[in-house]
């Protein structure tokens, strides 16, 4: 949406490390048989704000988490950078 109708409060603080920090599981939903992946409402960091409710009725809006993702390839991205640059450096 329009930058126009937020107040903008920051960045990311460090997508790379919340990604890091989330652990994908494989699960089925207690008396189902389909099988699931995602994430456990409980060990979301809560600074991400991806989880909401409480109690038993915790959940993860899934929606969210691109943003973190996308800051966590940039990341990525200026590491890469900053190795292929050493590396055309050395083999000079």
């Amino acid at each position: 949406s329009s930058r126009h109708i937020k107040d903008i409060k920051g960045g990311i603080p460090d997508g790379l490390d919340l990604v890091n920090r989330l652990n994908p599981v494989v699960y089925n939903y207690k008396g189902q048989k389909n099988t699931e992946v995602g994430l456990i409402a409980e060990e979301v960091p809560p600074e991400s704000h991806l989880v909401y409710g409480s109690g038993h009725n915790m959940a993860i809006d899934y929606t969210k988490l691109p943003v973190y993702m996308i800051d966590a390839i940039k990341q990525l991205t200026k590491r890469i950078e900053a190795l292929e640059e050493n590396a055309k450096k050395n083999n000079r």
